[in-house]
């Protein structure tokens, strides 16, 4: 204890039992530690004596505006807690840092895919143990695990620094090292919920317009993701195809270009690759005219994913041979995943922006003659989204089911009537009943046509009006042809 105590630069009259710690005066139980730092809305300090009555033993804060130091109670007032909160956490959960290695990924697209294909090739051709830890839930090696949220934080793509440390700890070998591969979340950025750790690599996949319900403007929401590189890390990867990432960097000049980058255009890029498809399900990549990888990845952009998840983990500094099989490399659930054992063509995916629709069916469309697109748009979140998501819609479908997806307190007529604005409605039929609009798209596939549901991907469950209940999009595939 007495060494804990030393990190925080803490000296106590009395010995204390701390078996837990938590900034959520909620997770408090006896003998803890409760962290009293600053949220989004409100200061920790607010619950500090909430705390107190359920248990915490000693209370650290860092809010001027509350009464400093009670010894007492042993209320003690730190103002650089921020920073000590690391070196405790490693401490308390005894864990090396020397054995963790955390990378991190940003995008407005593809963090979920690119995160989980490096922690496979990490786990799988490196033989190390991964974490994957992310939108789909904490993966360790082969074995799902569930996080150590509470209820009043689930639904997080990235944690705050003391559920991922507690997550972490549950499910690691101690005395191996761990690679930890972490989707990052322009949310996380901006709260700064991580900042505080050492990464191995950090990679900023793309940019694109989402989130400005939150983050008010586009120009906030850039700034947010290239924030990123104001973390500690040993590399740092940004994908020179994107325009939107050049355009900042062009606009920024004194951005320090201390980063590593990935291209299929720029020749002299640190990671240039080329893509040949042999057939619809393999694709072959030359990495620097030196490396060759075979993968059964589809479509291009997945493949874009890959070269940025194996840029992460340093691949090409640690491999001996020049042709390399990736084709064990399997995409998460709910990522361009084709619904096996059925007569007909569906592909769910969980675009959800009109970028990622973009991405996803200009790439699907070189495969099938035609599409038939299903899709919502979540409520009460960014609006000016909807009609872009329903205009790349149109352009690429030959017939578009808008129907709910998420719709929360917001009204669908509402949110159907922002997707239908300026936007010609010929080809559209809307449903609200999400099981009844797939339905309905399975009956207008004819040979070759591909139905692609878009928007919820992995996710089971729909939530209007308060109430959440179970829905599946490949379960409503499935059951039509049983």
């Amino acid at each position: 204890m007495s060494n804990l105590l030393k990190i925080l630069d803490i000296k106590l009259t009395e010995k204390l039992r701390i078996d837990y710690v938590s900034d959520n005066s909620l997770d408090i139980k006896e003998n803890t530690i409760f962290f009293a730092t600053k949220g989004l809305q409100t200061h920790g300090s607010k619950y500090i004596e909430d705390a107190l009555d359920r248990g915490a033993v000693l209370v650290l804060h860092n809010d001027p505006c509350y009464e400093k130091v009670n010894i007492k109670k042993n209320i003690i007032y730190k103002k650089n807690l921020d920073n000590l909160i690391v070196d405790f956490l490693f401490k308390f959960y005894q864990l090396k840092k020397e054995y963790l290695k955390i990378h991190g990924f940003t995008g407005t697209n593809g963090k979920t895919t690119t995160s989980y294909l490096a922690s496979q090739a990490n786990r799988e051709y490196f033989k190390r143990d991964s974490i994957y830890f992310g939108t789909l839930g904490l993966k360790f090696n082969d074995m799902w695990h569930r996080t150590t949220f509470k209820e009043d934080r689930k639904g997080l793509t990235t944690p705050n620094i003391f559920d991922f440390f507690k997550s972490i700890n549950s499910v690691i070998n101690k005395e191996k090292q761990t690679d930890v591969f972490l989707e990052i979340s322009s949310h996380a950025i901006d709260q700064k919920r991580l900042k505080t750790l050492e990464f191995e690599s950090l990679s900023l996949l793309n940019i694109g317009k989402d989130h400005l319900d939150y983050h008010k403007n586009y120009k906030n929401y850039v700034k947010t993701k290239f924030d990123i590189f104001n973390f500690k890390a040993k590399r740092k990867i940004i994908n020179l195809d994107c325009k939107n990432i050049k355009d900042h960097l062009i606009k920024n000049k004194n951005f320090k270009k201390n980063f590593f980058s990935v291209s299929n255009k720029v020749c002299n890029a640190n990671y240039y690759y080329d893509i040949s498809a042999e057939d619809n399900l393999s694709s072959n990549i030359c990495i620097n005219r030196s490396y060759f990888i075979s993968s059964r990845l589809i479509p291009e952009f997945n493949l874009t994913n890959l070269i940025h998840a194996l840029a992460a983990i340093n691949f090409f500094n640690q491999v001996r041979k020049k042709h390399i099989d990736l084709n064990y490399l399997k995409l998460p659930s709910g990522r361009t995943e084709i619904i096996e054992d059925i007569p007909i063509n569906v592909i769910i995916d969980f675009a959800h922006n009109h970028e990622g629709f973009e991405n996803f069916l200009s790439s699907i469309k070189k495969y099938f003659p035609n599409l038939i697109i299903v899709f919502g748009c979540g409520g009460n979140r960014d609006r000016e989204k909807r009609p872009m998501m329903m205009r790349t819609a149109l352009h690429y479908g030959k017939k578009v089911f808008f129907t709910s997806d998420n719709s929360r307190n917001e009204k669908f007529d509402d949110i159907c009537t922002d997707a239908l604005k300026n936007n010609k409605t010929k080809n559209v039929e809307v449903i609200k009943d999400r099981q009844v609009a797939i339905n309905k798209a399975i009956k207008e596939i004819q040979d070759n046509d591909c139905l692609v549901i878009l928007g919820k991907g992995h996710e089971e469950t729909q939530e209007e009006n308060g109430k959440i209940r179970f829905f599946s999009d490949k379960q409503v595939v499935n059951n039509v042809f049983k």
